[in-house]
């Protein structure tokens, strides 16, 4: 099993048991939030790398805005962790609202 931190804005609680079939542990909680600015996104990228890395996560997974996805995507090789992307599924529910689907990790 492939251990991921959630580098995302968003839960993933109710994908965990679709990560693991396709064979991924993935961190529930979201390591991301808002921030302001390039040096804000940075620093916080650097910090999820570090605290990765030092809790024993084999990679990231990566969800949200450019500028920090391009922070973590620097960084998180120089650390030795592998960056994923989830492929979802947009659907649409009875009310019209979008439904997301794991699909696949990329």
């Amino acid at each position: 099993m492939i251990k991921l931190a959630n580098a995302t804005m968003h839960d993933q609680s109710n994908f965990r048991e679709a990560f693991k079939n396709f064979g991924f542990e993935v961190e529930a909680t979201p390591r991301l939030r808002e921030v302001s600015g390039a040096w804000e996104a940075y620093n916080l990228a650097c910090e999820i790398v570090e605290q990765a890395k030092k809790e024993g996560y084999d990679g990231l997974l990566l969800g949200g805005r450019t500028d920090l996805m391009i922070y973590l995507a620097i960084q998180a090789p120089a650390y030795g962790l592998d960056l994923y992307q989830a492929e979802t599924k947009r659907e649409r529910d009875e009310n019209d609202r979008f439904i997301f689907n794991l699909a696949g990790i990329t």
